[in-house]
């Protein structure tokens, strides 16, 4: 299917990706604003959504051609203001720290994804372009964790937190033969907050990690497959 025959005017598989994809409401942050103006510049419109906090559609796309994604994580950025070396002495958080954090999460995210994305057998994660493989392109920023563990102090330190943190995902749905974006959602995920100190490491910030990521691609896989279903023919 070619990407003229994916583009039939305003119709229901639009509207079950905008209802079913992702969620909320419109905020005015600057991170919320910098997607907005983007979105903006590539054409794009708001739509509702239940599951991110900002939706942003093609005029007139559909999904339904797309029959396996392509997943990349482009980026992962920590807040500007995140310096917890700064904040208290139980930390050394050097370069190196960063960048190793910087890669699990970025693996986390690529198997938590692939694995959810293909749960059900709905479509396959492939590492190449195609005519039917929708490019799924996401970046995770402002990344804030409350109680990094540096293994500094061994068996010596003991940290409690209500919550792990914050961290905001930029996603983009493009055709992956033209580059076209099709599709732009933002959301800020906090940390669970469970309204009492729990300690916290590295393990239980991997685990927060995980669930935030598999809620995300929960919604995307859903809204891609309600979309299909709107957009397939009629029973005669």
């Amino acid at each position: 299917m070619n990407s003229y025959s994916r583009r039939k005017g305003w119709g229901v598989a639009v509207v079950a990706l905008a209802t079913a994809l992702l969620a909320g409401c419109q905020t005015s942050g600057p991170r919320e604003r910098e997607v907005a103006a983007q979105a903006s510049h590539d054409g794009l419109v708001p739509a509702a959504s239940r599951s991110m906090d900002q939706l942003y559609l093609k005029p007139g796309v559909t999904f339904a051609g797309y029959e396996r994604l392509r997943v990349d994580l482009t980026e992962v950025a920590f807040r500007a203001d995140w310096q917890p070396e700064r904040s208290s002495p139980l930390y050394r958080m050097s370069p190196p720290d960063r960048e190793r954090i910087k890669e699990r999460m970025a693996s986390s995210f690529k198997e938590v994804f692939t694995t959810e994305l293909t749960r059900g057998g709905s479509y396959t994660v492939v590492e190449e372009a195609g005519e039917d493989v929708l490019g799924v392109r996401a970046s995770l920023l402002d990344l804030y964790i409350n109680a990094p563990d540096t293994l500094n102090y061994p068996g010596r330190v003991t940290q409690y937190t209500e919550d792990t943190g914050s961290m905001t995902l930029v996603l983009e749905l493009y055709d992956s033969i033209t580059g076209e974006v099709l599709a732009r959602a933002v959301d800020r995920d906090r940390g669970y907050d469970r309204g009492w100190l729990q300690r916290t490491d590295s393990v239980w910030n991997q685990a927060e990690a995980e669930r935030t990521f598999r809620r995300w691609a929960a919604a995307l896989r859903q809204g891609l497959e309600e979309a299909r279903r709107a957009s397939a023919p009629a029973a005669r």
